[in-house]
């Protein structure tokens, strides 16, 4: 691990890159490894309505409505407390195939529902 005057010097590593960008790409590895693995469960309080090309996400406590695209309200039918992130995406795949972006888009909706209060760590 780095230590913590190392983080924040901005002479370049002999790579090229500064010793915050590298902390800050190996810390977003660790932490896409170990949240593929976890599992998340919905918030009894969201209400989600599902239309041909969207999905819309309702919170009963706040009134806020959030619209959603097709592979997000796919995303959410498969969040059921039992399926790590991991096999939400290799589902995801299957029906959308293969996407450089996939994990990726995955990790940051899952975050985003997550700030939101909308799902929350099993």
């Amino acid at each position: 691990m780095f230590q913590e005057e190392n983080l924040w010097r901005n002479s370049p590593h002999p790579c090229g890159y500064n010793y915050i960008y590298m902390y800050h790409l190996l810390m977003s590895i660790a932490m896409k490894d170990a949240t593929l693995e976890k599992t998340f469960s919905k918030n009894r309080n969201i209400v989600f309505r599902e239309e041909e090309k969207f999905g819309f996400l309702f919170d009963i406590e706040t009134g806020k409505i959030h619209k959603i695209n097709k592979k997000a309200a796919l995303l959410w039918n498969l969040i059921d407390s039992e399926r790590t992130v991991s096999q939400i995406i290799d589902e995801l795949r299957k029906v959308f195939g293969e996407d450089d972006t996939l994990s990726e888009d995955v990790l940051k909706f899952l975050t985003t529902l997550e700030h939101l209060g909308y799902i929350r760590l099993k």
